[in-house]
């Protein structure tokens, strides 16, 4: 049986935790590896809804169903 599941929040949770695997999250890689084995119908979506924030000391992760992108915190040092 499938589980029916919108398509932009089923590819920003697998960014998602791509991200957090790329991190060295085991919970992650463990979720990516059943990921795999797993039987959804992707629903197409009216609007994209899905995305997520994911702040680190270094800077945060915007995570949306295309992928993600780093945008660093800026140096304290350097804003003199």
């Amino acid at each position: 049986m499938t589980e029916p599941v919108s398509r932009s929040v089923y590819y920003t949770t697998l960014n998602l935790l791509t991200v957090l695997a790329q991190q060295g999250d085991p919970d992650a890689i463990a979720a990516l590896q059943r990921s795999e084995n797993m039987e959804v119908e992707l629903i197409d979506d009216d609007e994209p809804s899905g995305e997520a924030l994911l702040e680190l000391p270094t800077g945060t992760f915007v995570v949306t169903e295309h992928g993600a992108t780093f945008l660093a915190k800026p140096d304290a040092d350097s804003s003199s």
